[in-house]
């Protein structure tokens, strides 16, 4: 039996926040960044997804494998080109070095395709989490939420340090097909 989120159509996060996921995104607004096991746990459960994804071919695994009209899978790559603003954290950069010379600007900013509080949850785990964060923001619904997974990682503090006065919650523990222990936060937009 295969183990993976994939094929367990499972997020690649720790199974107390797919827990909490279950309960908080049903029939709900989601949007997320980093397409995989999520998409397809999420799509039936919500009332609308749009899932963000940069690596095409990812994109054409997740999306020959999406069975919900709820949900839209887009493509945005990222281009060769120098790190943004300093204002914006990681400069629209992915931390992981063989994305060293891209910058996800255009993936980041997807996001601005859709109104101001249009989404009752949104999912930071896809590349240049801390750029993706200061997106998200005016996004999310007042009494929404904001998930990061892997929130324990040094180079999303910058991030996280726009979501002060939000509500945090940190859940810990293995993810599927991993016995490890990892963190995965969620912030709730004040009212």
């Amino acid at each position: 039996m295969e183990s993976d989120p994939l094929s367990l159509e499972l997020p690649w996060m720790n199974y107390k926040a797919i827990r909490w996921l279950s309960r908080h995104a049903r029939n709900a607004a989601v949007f997320e960044w980093g397409s995989g096991g999520s998409t397809l746990y999420l799509a039936p459960l919500v009332a609308s997804l749009v899932s963000i994804e940069h690596d095409a071919a990812w994109h054409k695994v997740v999306g020959d494998r999406i069975r919900s009209e709820t949900c839209t899978l887009r493509l945005v790559p990222p281009v060769p080109g120098p790190p943004c603003p300093n204002e914006v954290p990681q400069g629209y950069r992915s931390s992981r070095t063989d994305f060293s010379q891209m910058n996800f600007e255009r993936y980041c900013q997807t996001i601005r395709d859709y109104s101001d509080e249009s989404f009752n949850v949104v999912i930071v785990d896809g590349r240049a989490r801390g750029s993706c964060i200061h997106e998200a923001l005016p996004k999310v619904k007042p009494g929404g939420w904001l998930v990061l997974d892997d929130s324990d990682r040094a180079q999303y503090a910058t991030g996280i340090g726009l979501l002060g006065g939000w509500k945090r919650m940190d859940f810990h523990g293995p993810k599927p097909g991993d016995e490890g222990s990892y963190q995965t936060s969620v912030f709730r937009r004040p009212l």
